[in-house]
């Protein structure tokens, strides 16, 4: 949560129920997209839960009960940082190095780039 919002019970629970949400998403994703020994699946829930997560920023801003419920929560438990190191250590221990660097490149800077693009989008609309 950012630093200024103090943690109630109520925002905890809405972070964590958003939290079973984004949980239920990323293992519905991984269940239905293929792999082929590269993580598309936490490829593609990072780069859809980055473009949400910017196309909500404007929209929630100043709202908290949204925001720890959709952005915290679901799109916060979506996208993990967790996911992406444990998949980059994968590729790295399989000496795949051109892969690693490419799905890292890929994750950060695309969900840099879609967050942003989301992000006006949101505000324009």
């Amino acid at each position: 949560m950012p630093s200024s919002v103090v943690p109630t019970p109520r925002l905890i629970g809405l972070v964590m129920a958003g939290g079973l949400a984004g949980a239920a998403v990323r293992v519905a994703i991984a269940a239905v997209v293929p792999s082929d020994g590269f993580p598309w699946s936490t490829v593609a829930v990072n780069l859809a839960g980055a473009a949400l997560i910017g196309w909500l920023l404007p929209r929630v801003r100043g709202r908290r009960h949204s925001m720890a419920f959709l952005v915290l929560g679901i799109g916060g438990t979506a996208t993990t940082f967790s996911a992406l190191t444990i998949d980059a250590m994968r590729l790295l221990e399989a000496d795949r190095v051109a892969a690693v660097l490419g799905y890292l490149g890929l994750s950060v800077i695309g969900g840099f780039f879609l967050a942003s693009a989301a992000i006006r989008v949101s505000r324009s609309a």
